[in-house]
């Protein structure tokens, strides 16, 4: 567990980082009147909370990997891509980062998969079955975003769906390219079912079953 250790003293720095940055990022805004904008930058500072609180309700022991991808994309979707309008000022940020939503949320629908699954065993032929369930989380998390941008449009004077630009295209396009994000990894998704290769995601995901696995059930993947 030498790469748990690593990432469990990058959290610390990156944590660090991220509340700094926020803080400054509040600071700013509230000097500037802007109101709004410094509660989103609040609101990056809670979902710090949101891995930690994860983990105790579910009954989980912390994987570090795990932690930081949340953070990192956390920091990316959230702080960078509302707090700091990266989604209106860089160009093409807000498709981007759906995309690598439907891609990150597929993979925590396959750990969703087997926090639910008794055993919490992984078998070969469970691939159809999580293919259809991490997807349809990730969508199912698209469209509750998509929800939550447009009740902000409702209570504040913002539109963070550009209904007045565009209509319902803006919000149409974003989850379409989270499916296309969610699709684009389901091949290295069927390579781990079948060949069990794991790249970066499903390597996080084998620390995470290895260390929440019950004794009596050891990881491995069964036919």
């Amino acid at each position: 567990m030498e790469k748990e250790i690593w990432y469990q003293k990058l959290n610390i720095y990156f944590v660090g980082f991220y509340l700094i940055f926020s803080i400054c990022l509040i600071t700013y805004y509230l000097a500037n009147g802007q109101l709004y904008y410094a509660t989103l930058g609040l609101g990056g500072i809670l979902l710090l909370l949101l891995p930690a609180a994860f983990e105790r309700v579910c009954g989980l022991v912390p994987v570090y990997q795990f932690r930081f991808l949340l953070y990192g994309f956390s920091f990316l979707a959230y702080v960078v891509g509302l707090a700091m309008q990266g989604y209106h000022f860089i160009p093409l940020y807000d498709k981007v980062m759906h995309t690598l939503s439907g891609t990150f949320g597929t993979f925590l629908g396959v750990v969703l998969f087997y926090i639910l699954k008794h055993g919490r065993r992984v078998q070969q032929q469970d691939f159809p079955l999580v293919a259809i369930f991490s997807i349809s989380a990730s969508m199912a998390a698209a469209g509750l975003w998509e929800i939550g941008e447009y009740l902000v449009g409702i209570f504040f004077p913002c539109d963070p769906q550009q209904v007045a630009l565009t209509g319902v295209s803006d919000t149409m396009q974003d989850m379409i390219v989270c499916l296309v994000g969610s699709l684009l990894w389901l091949p290295f998704l069927f390579r781990y079912y079948r060949k069990q290769k794991a790249d970066f995601l499903m390597g996080c995901f084998r620390t995470f079953l290895s260390k929440n696995l019950s004794q009596e059930e050891p990881y491995g993947m069964e036919e």
